[in-house]
């Protein structure tokens, strides 16, 4: 087995809901079936994704697979296909948070599905200024891209080997970055600094801290 690293760009990177909303939206995500486990999380999985992302709160970095240039771009989830369809649920009005449902009105996408009567506006509404924010909340991804789509399954089957994890959606998924990292061949260090640089996240100060922190993956 080989140590080398793959020939590989990574990159992390902020999109707001409203920007990966709409990329959903013209089809720009894909899900390879052959890594992707079904969309298993209750409600109360989803509200507590959501709740946090309204109290502006931290989430996990999403790991995706970059295929295409500039607009023509389409991403192929890795890992956080659970929570992107929990946010999106959100904005489609599947399901309430602290008692509340999306303003439909708030994001030009929703308004138009609910003017084309794809959408029904649920009651009680979240405020206004709430469902901008909420919209307008930004997330890290962390992009790759290989000349070779074979390694994209190469990547996923590694950060997913070696030991037993648990399912609790929990905190415990930073060993999978680890091996994720190595393989492409950019140390803890690198990988702090581009956190510093490109994301909000500010409670990523120091490379030090990367070797401590427990990624809450919700998967």
């Amino acid at each position: 087995m080989t140590t080398e690293p793959l020939n590989t760009e990574l990159s992390v990177r902020t999109e707001s809901i409203q920007s990966l909303y709409t990329r959903y939206r013209a089809h720009r995500f894909n899900v390879n079936r052959r890594y992707q486990r079904k969309l298993v999380w209750s409600v109360e999985e989803k509200w507590s994704l959501i709740d946090s992302i309204l109290l502006s709160m931290p989430i996990p970095l999403f790991l995706v697979a970059e295929t295409g240039i500039g607009a023509d771009a389409s991403f192929e989830v890795i890992d956080g296909m659970q929570r992107l369809n929990a946010m999106f649920s959100f904005l489609e009005n599947e399901f309430p948070v602290q008692g509340s449902y999306f303003d439909l009105d708030a994001l030009a996408d929703t308004k138009s599905l609910k003017d084309q009567g794809s959408l029904e506006q649920k009651q009680p509404v979240l405020s206004r200024a709430a469902s901008v924010a909420y919209s307008n909340y930004t997330v890290a991804l962390s992009v790759y891209r290989s000349h070779d789509g074979a390694h994209v399954d190469e990547v996923f089957r590694r950060i997913n080997s070696g030991g037993k994890l648990s399912h609790s959606r929990s905190c415990g998924r930073l060993e999978r970055y680890r091996r994720w990292l190595t393989l492409c061949g950019l140390s803890r260090r690198g990988f702090a600094g581009i956190l510093h640089r490109r994301t909000s996240f500010r409670w990523v100060r120091c490379p030090s801290l990367v070797s401590q922190i427990a990624i809450c993956s919700m998967a």
